[in-house]
């Protein structure tokens, strides 16, 4: 991959492997080197080991450098994907990052919504408009009332 592709780039897969509340921060170690200018994957590696070894020194290894070490004792793979994503990131505006979120947000909240049930307020609303159909999930019944409401 190019390494100065601004097509849009997927989150790095390593993300998946971070718990939730450190996923930025792990990302964000990449960031601070990129933004360096150092974009070379070993020597972001390499950058990475050094901050962990001074850190491991003096007793101050925080939950994201400890992810980070346990990640890279058992392989690489993924970094450079990281490095993509950093350098991709940062070729946008701060209003293009906006919209970029919202919409990653709207996603997943239409993911999620088409995984749950209706709800028994989406269902009672729905007959309240004259609806017939009983959605299989919250999104189709969100859909539905939203085209309901427009007759």
């Amino acid at each position: 991959m190019d390494r100065f592709n601004t097509e849009e780039v997927s989150p790095p897969k390593i993300m998946e492997t971070c718990p939730p509340n450190i996923r930025g921060a792990v990302l964000n170690e990449v960031f601070k080197i990129t933004r360096e200018g150092t974009v070379c994957v070993d020597e972001v590696l390499n950058k990475i080991r050094a901050k962990i070894e001074h850190n491991k020194r003096y007793g101050d290894l925080s939950p994201t450098l400890s992810w980070w070490n346990e990640f890279l004792a058992d392989n690489t793979e993924g970094l450079g994907e990281a490095i993509d994503y950093c350098l991709w990131w940062d070729t946008h505006s701060h209003q293009e990052k906006e919209k970029i979120k919202a919409e990653k947000q709207r996603d997943f909240v239409f993911a999620t919504m088409s995984q749950k049930p209706p709800t028994e307020k989406q269902i009672a609303y729905i007959k309240k408009l004259g609806g017939k159909v009983i959605p299989k999930n919250c999104k189709e019944a969100s859909d539905l009332i939203e085209e309901l409401l427009k007759r």
